[in-house]
């Protein structure tokens, strides 16, 4: 292997998260080239967490909140991010939305997850309808939000920076790029089928559960514990169920989605999460393009036909 073919990693905390980058540079790519491009993609990422953080006073997320029932003009990033997010919340009839950001807030999320007290008190349902994510009017870069919405565009961002990143490191190489447990990859590693991703188990947290192999796409994994904490002596988690405006009590404890994308990984997996076990077969029948691995509260994982993994079970049998 030649010096320029060395693979380059790069290790930084965006977003209150972990973040890694991996590149195995093509014959003939230099090292000062690549570590270039990853000074540029992490500040590329600092750029959009400036753009679309809700604990960030100054951002654009938060003007945009602010600015509810009057057109405002919105950045290209988030033109393209809220796009995205529209289609998505209409394919996945109203699951993913991001507009539950009032009742994500109530339940005692209303702070950088690190600040949150050790135990919050409960805070009434208002009830009532609330505004449609949906109702959001685009005209390119001007948008216009319903009066009253508010939105939290936080979860979906992870996945499309990864996307973003890895499609712009894929001109070195193939690259993985992983962004708080959103992951994307564009080519596999030199003398390897794919990337291999763990897939950690929810019952033994030290333990993976899964061996994941994938030369493109993404893999996302949404679970209630991800982020959680005490209210009113009882547990809340960040995982909004928008029929309900309460933390989901779905019979899923965990469930990761592999897609072509980590933005659709990371949506479908949530999705499928709140939707509860009958409901997510139904996500992989209906999306051709999106596989599951479902973690149930009771019983065994059971994964959709073709998810690209060997359990860490049967690799050892």
């Amino acid at each position: 292997m030649t010096p320029e073919a060395t693979p380059v990693s790069r290790t930084f905390r965006p977003m209150k998260t972990g973040a890694l980058i991996q590149v195995h540079p093509r014959r003939g790519v230099r090292r000062r080239a690549v570590d270039a491009a990853l000074d540029r993609a992490v500040a590329r990422t600092a750029e959009i967490e400036q753009t679309f953080s809700r604990f960030i006073p100054s951002s654009e997320i938060c003007r945009l909140n602010d600015s509810t029932g009057t057109w405002i003009r919105v950045s290209e990033d988030m033109r393209v991010v809220l796009e995205y997010s529209l289609g998505l919340f209409d394919q996945s009839g109203g699951l993913f939305d991001p507009g539950v950001l009032p009742d994500l807030e109530r339940a005692g999320y209303d702070a950088s997850f690190e600040l949150l007290p050790a135990d919050r008190p409960v805070r009434a349902n208002p009830g009532g309808a609330r505004p449609s994510f949906g109702d959001i009017e685009m005209r390119h870069l001007d948008v216009r939000m319903p009066e009253g919405l508010r939105i939290d565009l936080g979860g979906i961002v992870k996945g499309w920076t990864a996307d973003v990143l890895a499609d712009t490191l894929s001109a070195l190489g193939s690259c993985l790029v992983e962004m708080g447990g959103d992951t994307a990859v564009r080519g596999a590693p030199p003398d390897a089928e794919g990337w291999s991703i763990g897939v950690q188990s929810h019952s033994r947290p030290n333990e993976l559960m899964a061996i994941v192999q994938m030369a493109s796409g993404g893999v996302a994994t949404s679970a209630p514990d991800e982020r959680r904490w005490k209210m009113g002596g009882g547990w809340a988690h960040h995982l909004i169920d928008p029929r309900t405006g309460e933390p989901s009590q779905s019979d899923l404890v965990q469930v990761t989605a592999f897609a072509q994308s980590a933005l659709a990984a990371e949506v479908w997996a949530k999705t499928a999460l709140l939707s509860g076990s009958v409901e997510a077969a139904r996500i992989v029948e209906e999306h051709t393009d999106v596989e599951l691995l479902l973690v149930p509260e009771t019983g065994e994982p059971v994964a959709s036909r073709g998810v690209p993994f060997e359990t860490q079970e049967s690799a050892t049998a």
